[in-house]
C-alpha cells in the first residue's frame, strides 16, 4: 500500500465516529413531526366525533347525546332517521320542560310519551288532547287517582286497566262506591270483600253475589271484631261451626259451642272454652 492511501485510510477511520453520531437539529425535525402527526390526529379524532360525523346509528346516537347535552333540539334535524329524530326531540323535551319541543315530533306514541311525562308530573291532566289510547288511559288513571274520583276511571278505554283503577281507588278510600262501577262479578265481588275486611263491616258482605265469598267474608268480620252477628249470616254449616268455635275461643264463652253444630267441632270447642 502507497503512502497516499494508507494516509487517506487513516483520514477515513478519523472521520467515522464523528459520522455515526446523530445529528441534533435532525432528532428534533423528528421528534416535531411525530408530535404534530399526534396532535393532527387527535384534533381530527374530536373533530370528527364531536361533529358526528359517524354513519347510521352511530351517527343518530352522537346527535342525540349532544343535543341532550345541550338542551338543543335543532340538532335533532340532523338525524335523517325519523324514529331517531323523534326519540331525539322527545328526550330533549323531557330534559327542558318545554311542551312545544314535543308537539313537533311526528310519531304520536313519542309525542304523547313526551307530553305525558312534562304534563303528568306537573299534574297537569288534559287527557282528550292524547292521541293515543295508551296515554288517554294512563292520564285518566293518574288524574282519578289523584283526586280520588273514580267515575273518571271510566274515561279509560282498556277494561280491566278501567276496572283496576275503580278497585285502587276503593281500597284507598275504604269506600264501596267505586266497586259499584266495576262490571266482571268476580273483581266487583272481590272488591267489596276487601272494603269490608278492612273497614271490619259485616253489612259490606251483603253486596257480595257469590255464596263461597259472602260466607268468608262473614267468617273473616267475625273473627276480627269477635261478634257473633257475622258468624249468624254464614250459610255453610262447617264454615259457620269454625266461626262459633273461633268465637267460644277467643272470647272464652263456652256459651258459643251451642253454634258449633259439627260434633267434632262441638266437642272441641268445650275442651278449648272448659274452666278449670
Amino acid at each position: 500500500m502507497t503512502a497516499k492511501g494508507q494516509k487517506t485510510k487513516e483520514k477515513s477511520a478519523k472521520k467515522d465516529p464523528q459520522a455515526r453520531k446523530a445529528n441534533p437539529v435532525w432528532i428534533f425535525l423528528g421528534i416535531a413531526v411525530v408530535l404534530l402527526a399526534l396532535i393532527g390526529f387527535l384534533m381530527w379524532t374530536y373533530y370528527y366525533k364531536n361533529d358526528c360525523r359517524g354513519q347510521g346509528n352511530e351517527k343518530f346516537s352522537c346527535l342525540q347525546d349532544k343535543a341532550l347535552k345541550e338542551r338543543d333540539a335543532s340538532l335533532c334535524g340532523k338525524i335523517d332517521d325519523q324514529m331517531w329524530k323523534d326519540l331525539c326531540i322527545g328526550e330533549v323535551g323531557e330534559a327542558t320542560g318545554d311542551i312545544t319541543i314535543c308537539n313537533t315530533i311526528v310519531n304520536a306514541t313519542t309525542k304523547d310519551a313526551c307530553r305525558g311525562a312534562i304534563l303528568l308530573a306537573k299534574g297537569e291532566f288534559d287527557c282528550t288532547s292524547y292521541a293515543t289510547s295508551t296515554w288517554k288511559d294512563r292520564c285518566y288513571l293518574e288524574q282519578a287517582k289523584s283526586s280520588r274520583n273514580e267515575t273518571l276511571c271510566l274515561g279509560i278505554e282498556a277494561s280491566l286497566a278501567r276496572y283496576k283503577c275503580a278497585y285502587d281507588i276503593a281500597i284507598n278510600t275504604s269506600s264501596i262506591e267505586p266497586c259499584g262501577i266495576i262490571v266482571p262479578p268476580e273483581i266487583r265481588n272481590d272488591c267489596f270483600l276487601e272494603i269490608a275486611k278492612k273497614t271490619e263491616n259485616a253489612s259490606i258482605c251483603l253486596w257480595i253475589t257469590d255464596k263461597e265469598k259472602k260466607d268468608n267474608c262473614y267468617f273473616t268480620v267475625g273473627f276480627k271484631t269477635m261478634s257473633p252477628d257475622p258468624c249468624e249470616r254464614i250459610k255453610d254449616p262447617g264454615m259457620q261451626s269454625l266461626c262459633f268455635l273461633n268465637l267460644a275461643v277467643g272470647l272464652n264463652q263456652s256459651s258459643y259451642c251451642e253454634n258449633v253444630t259439627l260434633e267434632s267441632a262441638h266437642e272441641e270447642c268445650l275442651k278449648r272454652t272448659r274452666k278449670e
